[in-house]
């Protein structure tokens, strides 16, 4: 019903556009002709006495007859020119021949070269009046013609255009409708889909999109990209929930368990601190995740925590290097190449838990008496920092998912670790607007390189 009273407004509105245009234009083309028209008779009026005049200037013989009592015999039909009425004056402005239509006529002054408009008779008139100077005394040519006979013809044409203006409008209801139907087509399409995506759940329908380059197939683009990230999300958000609760089933079963064992089994004190030492490591392993989980959501959301500040990376980076370096795990080497004086605007906390987690990665799957190479470098406004051990590496057929939660590869299942170090990593990377990627081979090590654009 929505729809059907919008197609409606549309056509509505067309019909009213339409409508008033036609007025409009008709308007116009009565006001531009209507003077046109006007221009014209005073143009003809102007050249028919200045011909006049000057053929009576010319002319001697005539002269004599319009001041004699032959005037009189002259035919009217002499004084009708081209619509243009003359009247011939004495020098006294008394009349002498010509066609004299009103008597309100000899009460108009003469003035030599004045075009005047007047109302006679309830018509629109115009005058113009030439003086002829003569030796035995001059003469006045007045010209008369009437402005309004060629416009209330066409007014008249005009009126009856209006009168089919109700089939115009009835022609631009039916074909405003029809257009407006076909103009809202995309909108119906994208709105049964997302009604249908509402109504079924399933995210994996698309609107069907023509490549017409207008904005309803871009809007439809943007719908079809909308969902595409909703599926997306709906799927990882799934799999988070799925694998997040299968991480935390572990812990809580055993702290369970163990609560469970003090109460009922334990009979002196040191197996009750066994039983509070597994359930404290539990507490502790279930506190991690939850505290890695709320900076994940933090840094998806965007929520402002983490703001970027120009910061000294090859500080920054040196000082978590030898951090890290003190870890007695499996007496690995760290080796570091680190460029001074590379400036960035990134977020320091967040760098730290980026490179520690990276660093963790390295230590955790490094090989015994092994080591890490860490370098920091900057070319052609592009620094790059690089993570490189030589432990076991990655397998081919894990390195799409390594950046998923919780995924751990068949190898480093053995290992300890929530699998979100590598996801947390990646997701710091993006909110940096930097990226990242990773060499590897199984028994043959890792690389990890992080891209910025130091001039961002």
């Amino acid at each position: 019903m929505k729809k059907s009273r919008f197609r409606w407004r549309i056509t509505l509105w067309f019909s009213l556009a339409l409508l008033l245009m036609c007025l409009l234009m008709g308007i116009a083309v009565i006001s531009l002709y209507r003077v046109k028209i006007e221009n014209d008779v005073l143009d003809q009026l102007q050249l028919t006495v200045d011909q006049c005049a000057e053929i009576i200037g010319k002319e001697p013989e005539l002269q004599a007859v319009l001041r004699g009592n032959g005037a009189k015999e002259i035919e009217s039909s002499v004084f009708l020119q081209d619509s243009v009425f003359l009247t011939i004056y004495h020098e006294d402005q008394t009349r002498a021949c010509g066609l004299f239509l009103y008597g309100e006529d000899k009460e108009i002054p003469l003035h030599d070269g004045q075009i005047r408009r007047l109302k006679a008779e309830g018509s629109r008139c115009c005058l113009y009046d030439r003086y002829i100077a003569l030796e035995e005394g001059g003469l006045w040519v007045r010209g008369f013609a009437y402005l309004g006979t060629d416009t209330a013809y066409l007014l008249s044409g005009l009126w009856d255009i209006f009168l089919v203006f109700p089939l115009i409008l009835a022609a631009a209801l039916f074909g405003g409708y029809w257009l407006a139907g076909r103009f809202l087509q995309p909108v119906s399409r994208i709105s049964r889909t997302a009604e249908n995506i509402r109504k079924s759940g399933d995210l994996t329908r698309r609107v069907k999109t023509k490549d017409t380059g207008d904005e309803l197939a871009a809007l439809a683009e943007n719908f079809n990209a909308m969902f595409d990230r909703l599926e997306k999300n709906f799927e990882a958000e799934r799999q988070f929930t799925s694998n997040a609760s299968h991480e935390l089933r572990t812990p809580v079963t055993v702290i369970l368990a163990q609560c469970e064992y003090a109460l009922t089994n334990t009979v002196d004190h040191k197996e009750l601190k066994e039983a509070l030492q597994v359930v404290q490591r539990q507490g502790y392993r279930m506190s991690q995740l939850i505290e890695t989980l709320l900076l994940l959501t933090r840094i998806e959301q965007n929520t402002g925590d983490y703001p970027m500040e120009d910061t000294n990376v090859s500080a920054l980076t040196r000082d978590i290097c030898q951090d890290a370096a003190m870890l007695p795990e499996q007496e690995i080497t760290l080796e570091t190449e680190i460029r001074e004086g590379i400036w960035l605007k990134v977020n320091p906390r967040l760098y730290r838990t980026m490179l520690d987690n990276l660093l963790r990665n390295a230590y955790r799957y490094g090989r015994e008496k092994g080591k890490i190479q860490v370098s920091l470098t900057e070319e052609n406004g592009i620094v790059r920092l690089k993570v490189k051990d030589n432990g076991m590496g990655i397998e081919e057929k894990d390195l799409p998912h390594i950046w998923e939660r919780f995924y751990r590869g068949d190898a480093s299942r053995k290992k300890k670790g929530l699998g979100l170090g590598l996801s947390m990593a990646w997701q710091i990377v993006q909110y940096h607007r930097a990226r990242i990627t990773v060499e590897s081979a199984a028994g043959k090590g890792t690389e990890f390189c992080v891209r910025f654009d130091s001039l961002s």
